[in-house]
């Protein structure tokens, strides 16, 4: 008797480790994933851009219609010809050519008294030229090929290229190329009779944007999100599938998962912002704070409205989980949706079934399983991943599964009213 009680306890005990085991492995899956997924979001969308050069004009091409932007090409621009064209000298040369055709002292005098305000008036005229076609339409494709030349640039000195032009300065800086920019203005220029801007170089105009300091720092991270960019986002998913597969409760797996994961993508926004932020107290004095908050607004637009689609997913996932939970008021819920999916099937079971909906019924654990399945796949796929995207397949999985539920009680019904029938024959036959 007490022999066949003694061998029970190690087996008790081992079970009891491996359901410890079994907990602590789950948490640590999904404590990693957690962990992993802000750094998953950040790598994802900049290899894109980085590697992507139609993703990059894309993203930035909306800056030729940001006034703060323009207004910062116009100075540049406008910068480049009072280098390239000596107004001052030039003006000077004028009237001093008429002085000598024999104009008066007092004639004289007025001419170079004229000066200032003639010098004024052509740069107010080369500036108002510059920003009416920044402004313009036309601007759109002139500045998305400088994007194009920056990025093919950009990437270049990020991988350390020799022969990149970015690293022709002296202190090797990271910079915006500007010269299709100058050129297309310099063109319009001449075109609308300002002959002096024929003057005007091929230059290589650059904004700076990275010192030769944080260079090294911009080179090590380009390294990274070529390396991590790709991979990051699945592994960081299959852990988190991993540790709720693994979990006890998978319900509450879920629901612990959910919470963390939204927590930290609500911290990783914060952070976005409070890095753009020092990033504009940190950017080179040759930019204004405006223009590199501009920047730094859309190149972090993306990696935000990704994080606000993954909060959205994991609150969905969250309120799933306690929905399925023995909760007394998730109860009432589930209680409630049986009840109307139940009155409005009551008003459709009036006629015969049709074979596809019966169908549906005798199938609606696979069905289930299936839309769920295509959801998440839906959700991999969404690129770039949006809170509209989001909803739109929630309400389509939501409408999914109601159908299917409502199959499932028609399918019930045709069964019963077969039943039903078939007993009513065999008491008339009896």
């Amino acid at each position: 008797m007490h022999g066949s009680v003694e061998p029970q306890a190690p087996v008790v005990a081992s079970v009891g480790y491996r359901g410890v085991g079994r907990s602590a492995l789950a948490v640590a899956l999904i404590l990693l994933s957690v962990l992993l997924a802000p750094m998953a979001v950040v790598s994802a969308w900049a290899r894109v851009t980085l590697t992507d050069t139609d993703r990059f004009v894309a993203t930035y091409a909306p800056l030729a219609d940001d006034p703060v932007v323009q207004q910062f090409l116009t100075d540049q621009v406008v910068a480049v010809v009072d280098q390239a064209v000596d107004i001052d000298q030039l003006t000077g040369d004028l009237l001093a050519g008429i002085a000598a055709l024999g104009a008066g002292a007092r004639t004289t005098a007025a001419l170079q008294a004229l000066q200032p305000t003639l010098v004024q008036a052509v740069d107010q005229l080369v500036r108002s030229r510059t920003a009416e076609f920044i402004a313009s339409d036309a601007f759109g494709p002139i500045w998305s090929q400088a994007l194009r030349v920056s990025h093919a640039q950009a990437t270049a000195t990020l991988a350390g290229d020799p022969d990149a032009v970015l690293v022709g300065t002296s202190d090797g800086e990271l910079s915006i190329q500007l010269r299709p920019v100058v050129a297309a203005v310099r063109e319009r220029l001449v075109d609308q009779g300002f002959a002096l801007a024929a003057r005007v170089p091929d230059v290589d105009r650059q904004v700076q944007v990275a010192t030769a300091q944080q260079l090294p720092a911009a080179r090590l991270a380009y390294e990274l999100v070529l390396v991590t960019g790709a991979w990051l986002a699945p592994v960081a998913l299959a852990l988190l599938l991993g540790g709720v597969l693994v979990a006890r409760s998978r319900r509450r797996a879920v629901l612990g998962a959910a919470t963390m994961l939204a927590t930290m993508m609500l911290l990783l926004i914060a952070g976005l912002v409070v890095a753009r932020a020092v990033a504009v107290a940190q950017a080179p004095a040759t930019v204004p704070g405006a223009v590199v908050r501009a920047l730094l607004a859309t190149a972090t637009a993306p990696m935000i409205t990704t994080a606000q689609a993954v909060v959205l997913l994991a609150v969905v996932a969250a309120l799933a989980a306690w929905v399925a939970g023995p909760g007394r008021a998730a109860a009432r819920l589930r209680s409630g949706y049986v009840d109307l999916t139940g009155r409005i099937r009551a008003r459709w079971s009036t006629g015969p079934v049709p074979a596809a909906v019966g169908w549906v019924g005798r199938h609606r654990v696979a069905l289930r399983i299936g839309v769920g399945l295509v959801a998440v796949l839906l959700v991999l796929s969404l690129r770039p991943l949006t809170t509209a995207g989001v909803v739109v397949m929630l309400l389509g999985t939501v409408l999914l599964l109601v159908a299917i539920d409502l199959a499932v009680r028609d399918d019930r019904h045709e069964e019963t009213g077969a039943q039903t029938g078939a007993q009513t024959g065999t008491e008339a036959g009896g």
